[in-house]
């Protein structure tokens, strides 16, 4: 068998002054560049080679994710289905694929090129390698944010505090997993796999600015305590899960970059934690494996069309103002995207043909969804597989948008009204990368 090697690479991708910022509804164009975005990359090699990349950025559309791939792997001379590129989902990164706002297409155009660059980076700089694994709980960090209301109703992100709150719709997954990997002549290459949404900062000192959020903030934090090493976040299934405890109120602000620094080292020190505690595992040859499924739409009906054509006419002459707090701002929200989904689906949308993507290499294997899916596929994903290290992702190979699960259909809430697909979406996808973890087990 061949010695497993491991390599790191890294691009910075940070844009310009100017440009608009994806992961909110109102126009926010970047004031200051308050830390830089990067595409991190991890190279696994034995018997092939596969690589794993994050950019931070809120999500990457599937067309563009699909050339990123294509363009990587012609100039690594590997097959794209070993090429794995995710998303941080920052919401204070540049917008590459919301059609709402200006888009700098001439960026969007270079990142393959800074993709390339950051995996052939990682390729040049593959050393032996030695794997290890651990996993631990973190609670009070990542929350659940759909909560049952005492009129029986269900919103998304009510408001701290909100005297009207029953009771949390589901459990959070406060699970965390770290990959270690050290290497003969070169630092320790980290990886942290934790689920919550990165959308803690909303503006710093006052101002729309580029930022990694807290996913960079782990980065700095852990190559800075442990000396030459390089770090990836590698954000999870986080779809209905949030940075603030909403049953409760305080004195901290969980929306601003003190907060973002707060879970860094948080997160970070967990990690550490767990470093030397991480136990080997068994590096077998690269296996990766992909599976592209057509998932049903909704069908909206003429009333719910031309309802939300009104919406989306009254928000562009102003006569829709989305409100400024909880639960008023997500409730308008909610209604604003699910009149959009479903406008999009009138003019005859085709049925996604979504990518769900595997790879293992040895008893290290990772999971990734296209979109944002609900902790609970993540759950699901780890609990049937049979690799002694699993990781699941969210927002990999493609951004298809929410993937709820079947009873979050059933009581309605901001994801479930503003996905485009029907109820099953979250269970299907559960089982599709079950499905392809038991294949790369049999390989």
């Amino acid at each position: 068998m061949s010695t497993f090697r491991a390599g790191y690479g890294k691009c910075d991708v940070t844009p310009s002054l100017g440009c608009f910022l994806q992961g909110n509804p109102t126009r926010r164009e970047v004031e200051w560049i308050h830390d830089q975005l990067y595409a991190r990359c991890v190279a696994f090699e034995n018997d092939g080679i596969a690589v794993l990349m994050y950019f931070d950025f809120c999500g990457i559309h599937q067309s563009l994710a699909d050339d990123i791939r294509q363009f990587v792997a012609l100039s690594l001379n590997i097959p794209a289905t070993n090429v794995f590129v995710a998303a941080t989902h920052t919401h204070t990164g540049p917008n590459i694929g919301n059609g709402a706002f200006p888009i700098d297409k001439a960026y969007v155009e270079s990142l393959k090129h800074f993709a390339a660059r950051a995996a052939r980076t990682a390729v040049n700089d593959l050393h032996p390698a030695q794997m290890y694994f651990n996993n631990d709980v973190l609670p009070d960090m990542t929350f659940v944010r759909r909560f049952r209301m005492k009129d029986g109703s269900v919103l998304t992100n009510p408001g701290a505090g909100n005297p009207d709150i029953l009771c949390p719709m589901s459990e959070a997954d406060d699970t965390i997993r770290l990959l270690k990997i050290t290497r003969e002549g070169a630092g320790d290459i980290v990886l942290v796999n934790f689920q919550c949404h990165a959308d803690v900062v909303k503006q710093i000192e006052g101002k729309f600015a580029i930022s990694a959020d807290y996913p960079g903030a782990v980065c700095k934090v852990l190559e800075s305590a442990i000396p030459g090493s390089d770090c990836i976040y590698c954000n999870g299934t986080a779809g209905d899960l949030v940075q603030g405890n909403q049953m409760v109120v305080t004195e901290w602000n969980t929306r601003c970059w003190e907060h973002a620094l707060h879970m860094g080292r948080t997160i970070g020190g967990k990690i550490l934690s767990m470093y030397s505690q991480a136990k080997p595992i068994e590096a077998g040859p690269v296996r990766a494996i992909e599976k592209r499924i057509d998932i049903p739409l909704k069908e909206p009906t003429e009333e719910e069309i031309a309802r939300s054509r009104q919406i989306v006419d009254d928000y562009e002459s102003g006569k829709f103002v989305l409100r400024k707090k909880a639960p008023g701002v997500m409730l308008d929200i909610t209604k604003l995207y699910e009149a959009k989904a479903l406008l999009g689906l009138a003019k005859g949308a085709i049925t996604p043909n979504v990518c769900v993507s595997a790879f293992c290499v040895g008893d290290f294997a990772v999971a990734g969804i296209p979109g944002e899916p609900f902790c609970e596929i993540g759950k699901r994903i780890r609990a049937g597989s049979t690799f002694p290290a699993q990781f699941t992702l969210g927002l990999t190979n493609g951004s298809q948008g929410y993937y709820p699960m079947k009873d979050a259909f059933e009581v309605q809430g901001y994801e479930a009204r503003t996905s485009r697909f029907k109820a099953g979406v979250g269970e299907l996808l559960a089982d599709t990368a079950l499905e392809l973890i038991a294949k790369l087990a049999e390989l």
